[in-house]
Order: structure tokens, then C-alpha cells, then sequence
């Protein structure tokens, strides 16, 4: 598996230099880095990239009280892909803060992003993933957030908890509790392994981005509460029964405060492929 992985990053950058040397997509990152942050794998011309930020912009302006906030933190920013146009809507009036466990991801995110707004942060935390940052020093179980208590108003990461497991979402949450204003909003995504979409068709018709209903092996091996298709490499796609992650939530001081079914397991409308929760502080 590594082996794959390896292989498509390789050629991830053969494709930047080609962008590079046509001069093309220069107002995105480069094709290795959007690959990253969940571009599809044959969107050269960066058009998925390119709708994927403004869709976001609009679920946390929905849902996640976007616009009265005032401080947010984006776990797991990438390089930007929501982070940039949540800057450009609120533009000096946020205190924005953006992390990730990719150092490469934070170093597009500063030059392109924190050079342009002033009201930006974004830094490398040196996690250990075995996906995304197998040399990353720091356990994911024991990371403290660099910040004090009830700084945020908004807090949110995509594709973040699908990547964890139990022990770590465990410590994500406390850390999210502490830090999250009494009236503040969390906003996350997951693969909710037990919840059916209220609309099932069981097609395959394209959904937010493009993207089709997951038709690839079952989240059939268990690792503690977590459950992934891939018993090598668990990381690589993690799913929960939507029970379990009440119960770290509750234990941390959250509670789920609205669910929206994604279309990954069966089509259908939503607003998002993976499952959306949204928290709030008890």
C-alpha cells in the first residue's frame, strides 16, 4: 500500500511540472498538493479544486454561523482550499487560524494565503498520521491545541476524522471542547457507518463535486471503535457508528446538534460526499 502511495505521489509530480512549465493553474496549488486535500485524480485543469471552496463557504455560512463569528480554526487546512475563500468573504474581520499535519500543505497556505491576509495564521503541527505524515513526531492521542480556552467561535475540519482513530478523536474533541466558545459551533465530517441516507436510491448518479456513491471494499475491519476497509493501513479511510462518536463527544463536553447524511453510501441529495455533524458545547 505504501507502495501506491509512493507511486501516485511521483506521479502527482510529474504533473506539476507540466502545470509549471505551461504555466498553467497558477492561482491554485499544484496538482500534487490538491490531490492531497481531495481534488479528484483526473481534475488537471483544477475546476473540481476551484468548486470545492466555494461549496464549503456556503454549508458553514448555513450551518456553521459563519457569518457572526469571529474567530475561527480550521483543523486540518490543507492548502487552503475552504480556508481561501472563507478569508476572501469575511476579509479583515476574522481572526482565522488553519493547522495541518502535511508541512508542504502549510507552506502554499502561508506564502499564497497568510501573505495576502492579514487576519491569517497558518502553522505545521508535526502529528503522526500513517497516511498523511508517517514521519510526524507527535502522537495524535496526546497533542494539546496551541490555544487557550473558549477562543473560537467556529471550529471545523474535512476530511479530518476520517483519518483518525478512536484514541485520537478522543483527544481532537476534548481539545475542541476547551477551546470552543460556550456558543460556538463544530463542524466535521465522517463516514457514519450505521446512519442510511434518507433519500436511498442505491445508483450511482454524481453527487457534490462530481463525485459518485463509495463503491469500494466495506468498512469491515475493526480497530478498537474505528472501522476501515483497509486492515494494512486503517488510516487511509475510517468510519464510525454515529453511536460511538456521541459517546466521545459527551465524554469531551460536546453534543451532536444536527446530522446531514452524505451521498458516499448511497446517493442521493446532500450537501457534502461524507457525513456532516455538527457539535455544540453541553
Amino acid at each position: 500500500m505504501n507502495f501506491m502511495i509512493r507511486a501516485v505521489e511521483v506521479g502527482s509530480r510529474v504533473v506539476d511540472g507540466i502545470e509549471k512549465v505551461g504555466c498553467l493553474n497558477r492561482d491554485i496549488p499544484p496538482y500534487s498538493l490538491r490531490r492531497m486535500v481531495g481534488a479528484p485524480p483526473l481534475d488537471f485543469t483544477g475546476r473540481m479544486y476551484r468548486l470545492q471552496g466555494p461549496r464549503w463557504l456556503g454549508h458553514l455560512r448555513t450551518i456553521g454561523e459563519l457569518d457572526a463569528a469571529s474567530s475561527i480554526l480550521e483543523i486540518g487546512c490543507g492548502c487552503g482550499r475552504v480556508s481561501g475563500e472563507i478569508l476572501a468573504h469575511k476579509k479583515m474581520a476574522t481572526r482565522f487560524v488553519g493547522f495541518d499535519v502535511r508541512e508542504d500543505l502549510i507552506d502554499w497556505a502561508k506564502e499564497h494565503l497568510q501573505r495576502k491576509f492579514g487576519n491569517a495564521e497558518f502553522f505545521h503541527a508535526a502529528i503522526h498520521n500513517a497516511r498523511y505524515n508517517d514521519g510526524g513526531t507527535i502522537d495524535a492521542s496526546g497533542y494539546a491545541f496551541p490555544f487557550g480556552s473558549d477562543e473560537f467561535e467556529l471550529i471545523y475540519a474535512t476530511s479530518v476524522f476520517t483519518h483518525l482513530l478512536d484514541v485520537a478523536v478522543a483527544n481532537y474533541f476534548k481539545e475542541i471542547a476547551r477551546i470552543l466558545k460556550p456558543d460556538g459551533k463544530f463542524v466535521a465530517t465522517f463516514f457514519l457507518v450505521d446512519i442510511d441516507h434518507p433519500h436511498q436510491t442505491g445508483g450511482a448518479r454524481r453527487g457534490p463535486d462530481g463525485a459518485r456513491p463509495w463503491r469500494g471494499p466495506g468498512f469491515y475491519n475493526r480497530v478498537g471503535s474505528a472501522y476501515s476497509p483497509y486492515s494494512e493501513l486503517p488510516e487511509r479511510m475510517i468510519g464510525y457508528r454515529i453511536a460511538d462518536i456521541a459517546e466521545l463527544a459527551t465524554k469531551a463536553g460536546l453534543k451532536i446538534a444536527g446530522v446531514h447524511p452524505g451521498f458516499w453510501k448511497h446517493g442521493g441529495p446532500s450537501i457534502t460526499w461524507q457525513d456532516l455533524l455538527v457539535f455544540e458545547r453541553f
